[in-house]
């Protein structure tokens, strides 16, 4: 196998109860009335946090000693609402980055057995 990862990723604040995603619908309807026609930069209504996990090279000849995947972390907008929300999202971030690395890693180890 051979691919190029790029995962996108967003932290959202919500009330209980509250859908914080947008219909296409109500994509649409922001984009014709509020964003001059070009689509929201999130489909959360209330993003804090957003950015993408990145592997250039996430193929069977690159195997790392210990069996897991760097993802390359980059922040496309940064949470500006206090240190304490900040650290929040952060861990947040770092758990869903963790997630991914173990599924790549379960994923690769079904691979090759596969076709083993």
């Amino acid at each position: 196998f051979d691919y190029f990862l790029k995962l996108e990723w967003e932290v959202a604040i919500a009330k209980p109860g509250e859908e914080v995603y947008r219909t296409a619908d109500e994509l649409i309807t922001v984009a014709a009335k509020v964003n001059d026609g070009n689509a929201p930069q999130s489909i959360s209504k209330h993003r804090m946090f957003a950015g993408t996990f990145k592997i250039r090279e996430f193929c069977s000849e690159e195997n790392s000693d210990d069996g897991g995947w760097k993802l390359e972390v980059k922040i496309k907008k940064a949470c500006d609402r206090g240190p304490e929300l900040s650290a929040m999202v952060e861990a947040l971030r770092d758990q869903l980055r963790f997630k991914v690395q173990r599924l790549m890693s379960e994923w690769v180890t079904e691979y090759k057995e596969y076709w083993a």
